[in-house]
C-alpha cells in the first residue's frame, strides 16, 4: 500500500513538472521564430523613456503618449545607468502630418508631480456630469510603490486646448490593487485591469512563468469599485467596443484576448477567449472596431532587459477581428528597432508603436 502511494506521489511530481516545464516554455516563447516586417519604414519620434502607451484623438489628430522610466525604482536615487525620472509624464505628438515631419513630443501633464508614474490610458470623449461636451484623460498612476506604502490611483485630467491637461480627481479603492490599464466609459466612470497579485520574488516569477489566473478586472461607478472579472492570467490592456457592449482584456503570460459581454449593471460575462501569437499588452480599438496591440514573445529577454538596457528585446504588432478573433501579424522588430512593443494603435493612416522601455514610439504606415 505504502508502495502505490509513493509511486502516486511520484507520478503527480512528474506530471506537475511536465506542466511547469511546458508552461514556462510556452509563457517564454523560446519556441518563436522572430521575423522582420514594416519595422523598417517606420520613423522614431523621441518622447520619453518608458513611451508605453498611446491614445489617439481624430478630432485634434494628436497622440497622447504615457512615459515612465520603469528601471528607475527610486526616484531620489537612480541605480547607475538607469537615468532619471524626470521625463515621467504625459506627451502629445501631431501625427496628422507626414511620416518625416512628425516633430518631438511635447509634454502635456502637469509640472512637479515627482512621483508621477504613469501607466495605461484612456482617451474619453463625451458629455460630463452637467452635459457639456468634454474630453477627459484617465491614467492609471502607481504614486507609491514602497512596499510599507503602496498606492495606486487612476488620476482624470480635463483635455484643454493643444492637449493640455488639468488634473481633475485621484480615484482608488482596495479592489484596485495592481491597475496595469483603464477604459473609461463615462467621465468619472471605468474599467482597469489588475495585473499581479504578487509584486516581488519567487511567488512574481512563479505567477508569470507558470501564467497562474490570479489577477482581475475592476470597475468604479463614479462612486465605488468593484471586481467584475475573475481568474485572469496577468490582466494587461484593457479596451471596449465602439457600441461600448464588449469589454476586451488582455491577458498577458497567456498569450490570449478574451472578450467580455457588458451587462447592463455593468457587470462583465465572459463570451470567449482567443490565443494569440505573442504576450498581449495594451490594446487599440480602431474606428471600425477593428482590435489592435502590442506585444512581445521572448519573456526571459524582457526580464533580462529590466537591469540591462543594452538587451534587445522583440516586439510585435497585432490587427484582430473583433466578430472572429482571427488576428494578423502586421508589425515585427528584433534587431533593436523598438524593444518590448507594448501598444500598437492605430492614428489615421498611420501605426504608432510603443514600448515599455524606450524613449521614443515609431510612426508607421498604418498596413492594409
Amino acid at each position: 500500500m505504502i508502495k502505490r502511494v509513493l509511486w502516486g506521489v511520484l507520478a503527480l511530481i512528474i506530471i506537475a513538472g511536465v506542466w511547469a516545464g511546458f508552461e514556462v516554455y510556452r509563457v517564454s516563447g523560446l519556441g518563436t521564430k522572430l521575423e522582420t516586417k514594416l519595422a523598417g519604414e517606420c520613423v522614431r519620434v523621441d518622447v520619453a523613456p518608458g513611451a508605453e502607451d498611446i491614445q489617439y484623438d481624430p478630432e485634434t489628430g494628436l497622440a497622447f503618449i504615457s512615459a515612465e522610466n520603469r528601471r528607475v525604482v527610486d526616484h531620489n536615487n537612480p541605480a547607475p545607468g538607469m537615468g532619471t525620472a524626470d521625463g515621467n509624464g504625459i506627451y502629445i505628438v501631431d501625427v496628422n502630418v507626414p511620416l518625416d515631419q512628425i516633430g518631438q513630443a511635447t509634454r502635456v501633464s502637469p509640472e512637479g508631480w515627482r512621483d508621477f508614474r504613469p501607466h495605461g490610458l484612456y482617451l474619453w470623449t463625451g458629455e460630463d456630469e452637467a452635459g457639456t461636451a468634454a474630453k477627459r484623460l484617465f491614467v492609471v498612476n502607481h504614486k507609491s510603490m514602497a512596499r510599507e506604502n503602496i498606492e495606486q490611483n487612476v488620476e482624470i485630467f480635463n483635455v484643454g486646448e493643444g492637449g493640455m491637461l488639468t488634473h481633475l480627481e485621484s480615484i482608488s479603492f482596495p479592489e484596485m490593487f495592481s491597475p496595469n490599464d483603464v477604459v473609461a466609459v463615462g467621465p468619472r466612470q471605468f474599467y482597469a485591469s489588475n495585473d499581479i497579485v504578487n509584486q516581488e520574488g519567487i511567488a512574481l516569477y512563479a505567477e508569470a512563468l507558470l501564467s497562474l489566473p490570479l489577477s482581475s478586472a475592476v470597475f468604479f461607478d463614479g462612486e465605488k469599485g468593484r471586481t467584475v472579472a475573475e481568474g485572469l492570467a496577468f490582466g494587461n490592456g484593457i479596451n471596449v467596443s465602439p457600441d461600448g457592449q464588449t469589454v476586451y482584456i488582455a491577458e498577458w503570460t497567456d498569450h490570449e484576448v478574451s472578450f467580455y459581454d457588458r451587462l447592463e449593471d455593468n457587470s462583465l460575462s465572459h463570451r470567449a477567449s482567443y490565443s494569440m501569437p505573442a504576450g498581449v499588452d495594451n490594446i487599440d480599438v480602431g474606428p471600425d472596431g477593428t482590435i489592435w496591440f502590442g506585444g512581445l514573445s521572448r519573456l526571459f529577454d524582457f526580464i533580462e532587459s529590466r537591469d540591462n538596457p543594452a538587451k534587445t528585446v522583440d516586439s510585435i504588432g497585432v490587427k484582430v477581428d473583433p466578430q472572429t478573433g482571427a488576428y494578423e501579424v502586421v508589425f515585427q522588430a528584433f534587431k533593436g528597432e523598438i524593444n518590448s512593443a507594448s501598444i500598437a494603435a492605430v492614428a489615421g493612416d498611420k501605426l504608432l508603436i510603443g514600448s515599455v522601455n524606450d524613449p521614443f514610439v515609431l510612426a508607421c504606415p498604418k498596413p492594409d
